[in-house]
């Protein structure tokens, strides 16, 4: 996909709306990986203003030193991929 066409904002909503469709909402965890730091910040700052939510809810952020999310109520997070490999 072409640069700003939304696989990283659109896909991972369209994913997490399909599961809570299928009644799997509350165990769902999803995490998009981003090669940078301000790249998690943006994603997570602009998927959660499209859902109505705040960043550290339903949508958060990990990134090295920083995270914002809730065990059992944040269903997407994007990190880094250090982040992720730790």
């Amino acid at each position: 996909g072409e640069t700003g066409s939304g696989k990283s904002t659109q896909s991972v909503q369209f994913v997490l709306d399909d599961l809570i469709q299928k009644q799997l909402g509350a165990v769902v965890n999803i995490i998009c990986t981003q090669p940078r730091r301000i790249s998690a910040l943006g994603l997570a700052d602009r998927v959660a203003d499209e859902r109505c939510a705040r960043v550290g809810d339903e949508i958060g952020y990990t990134i090295r030193g920083e995270s914002k999310q809730k065990p059992g109520v944040t269903k997407i997070t994007f990190v880094t991929t250090g982040v992720l490999l730790r």
